[in-house]
C-alpha cells in the first residue's frame, strides 16, 4: 500500500468551498440545499482545506477512508452506501494515484474503523467534557451508519462504488474500475 503525508481529518468542517457561476448539471437534484438564490441548483469546488493538527504520515487509503466515513456521516442527498462512489470518482479525477486493487478490498474496513475511532473518541471526550457538544456531532447518526455499513456485504458494497464510478469516468481511463471492466465483473470481493 502507498505512503505518504496526509490530512488525516477531511471532513465537512474543515473543507472550504466556493461557489461556482456554472449552473449544476443534475436537473434531479433541483431540490437539494445548494440551490442559488434563482433556486437553480449550482457547482461548488474544493477551493481549501483547514485544521492541520492531524497531518501524519501514513497510508493514503486512509486519507480516501476516512474522507468517505465523513462524507456519509452528512450526506442528505446521496444512500450513505452509494457516498464512497462518489467520493472515489472525485479522488481518482484529481489525483495523481488511484487506489490499487488491493487498496479498494480493503477500504470498507478502513471506513468502519473510522467510524468506531470517531464515535469512540467522542464519546470518551464527551464524558470528560460533557459541556462540548461538538464531541457528539458524529454519535447522531454515526451508530446506525457503521451497522448498516458492516452488514452490507462487501460484494454489494463495492458493486455499488464501482458501479458509480463508471458513470463518472471510462473503464480505460479510471484505474479503480480498470480490473473489473476487463474481466467484465462488477463485483469485488476482500
Amino acid at each position: 500500500m502507498s505512503a505518504g503525508i496526509i490530512h488525516g481529518d477531511i471532513n465537512e468542517q474543515n473543507i472550504l468551498v466556493k461557489h461556482l457561476a456554472v449552473p449544476y448539471k443534475d436537473s434531479a437534484s433541483a431540490n437539494s440545499s445548494n440551490s442559488s438564490r434563482n433556486d437553480q441548483p449550482t457547482e461548488f469546488d474544493i477551493c481549501g482545506i483547514l485544521d492541520f493538527g492531524d497531518v501524519a504520515n501514513s497510508y493514503y487509503i486512509y486519507e480516501v477512508a476516512i474522507a468517505i466515513m465523513y462524507m456519509m456521516l452528512d450526506s442528505k442527498i446521496v444512500d450513505l452506501l452509494d457516498v464512497g462512489g462518489h467520493v472515489l470518482a472525485g479522488y481518482s479525477s484529481s489525483s495523481e494515484r488511484g487506489l490499487n486493487e488491493v487498496e479498494f478490498k480493503a477500504l470498507r474496513v478502513c471506513v468502519a474503523a473510522r467510524y468506531a475511532q470517531s464515535l469512540t473518541m467522542g464519546a470518551y471526550t464527551y464524558s470528560v467534557n460533557p459541556t462540548n457538544e461538538y464531541l457528539l456531532t458524529s454519535a447522531r447518526n454515526g451508530w446506525m451508519q457503521l451497522s448498516r455499513l458492516w452488514n452490507t456485504p462487501s460484494a454489494e458494497l463495492y458493486k455499488r462504488w464501482t458501479d458509480i464510478l463508471k458513470k463518472y469516468a471510462d473503464c480505460k481511463t479510471n484505474p479503480l474500475v480498470m480490473h473489473s471492466c476487463a474481466s467484465g465483473n462488477t463485483t469485488h470481493t476482500p
